[in-house]
């Protein structure tokens, strides 16, 4: 015979068991919505003392668990935004010529180049952003599926670096190339969700749909 006492901030609840060893299920009426870590029944000199730690939750003050995931799904967008855009810029350069991004052109200066490359950063930005916070979130919280946030961020940014490194494998681009490459990888990284977005939207629907 022994007892197993469960403290919470309010009340101090025992309970007799009539065996000791083995594992043993309590069934207590917590408050709705707390959260409790159970703790094994270990037999010590005939008394078994189990406490557990009960918290408040999210709701409790004041906020909605759910309001941080629904915000990253409405703006799950961002992660197809920067593939769309390239595709745009693709066409665009086809169709007048790839000059239009060019900010080294030779003659008289204009704005048009930074006016459609700025934008395009800044959501490609964003799109990269959203793709590695979704990543770690789903990995934090326990989902079924739980990606790694950085497998899809490198590997984004090596096929992007492809633009760099095939210049300099050609010998188009003059020495020192490791600054060149350096840069362009670091920028790779921060657009990576040109590549990457989309491929980790759909693996993402697969898995959690």
């Amino acid at each position: 015979m022994g007892t197993v006492t469960i403290q919470d901030d309010d009340s101090t609840r025992r309970y007799e068991l009539r065996r000791l060893d083995g594992d043993h299920s309590v069934e207590v009426a917590w408050p709705s919505g707390a959260t409790a870590t159970p703790v094994r029944a270990v037999p010590d000199g005939g008394r078994t003392t189990a406490a557990t730690e009960v918290g408040r939750t999210d709701r409790e003050y004041g906020r909605d668990p759910g309001a941080s995931s629904d915000t990253l799904d409405e703006f799950a967008w961002l992660a197809f935004a920067p593939f769309a855009l390239t595709l745009v810029g693709l066409a665009a350069g086809l169709l007048f010529g790839f000059e239009l991004f060019d900010t080294g052109t030779a003659g008289a200066p204009t704005l048009l180049p930074y006016v459609v490359l700025v934008p395009y950063f800044l959501v490609g930005l964003a799109g990269t952003l959203w793709l590695f916070r979704d990543a770690r979130r789903l990995a934090a919280t326990g989902a079924d599926w739980q990606p790694n946030s950085w497998l899809y961020v490198l590997g984004g940014a090596c096929v992007l670096e492809l633009y760099y490194l095939v210049p300099v494998i050609r010998g188009e681009v003059e020495p020192p190339v490791v600054p060149y490459l350096a840069g362009g990888f670091v920028l790779a990284v921060l657009l990576s969700a040109v590549v990457a977005g989309p491929v980790y939207l759909l693996v993402r629907r697969r898995a959690l749909d």
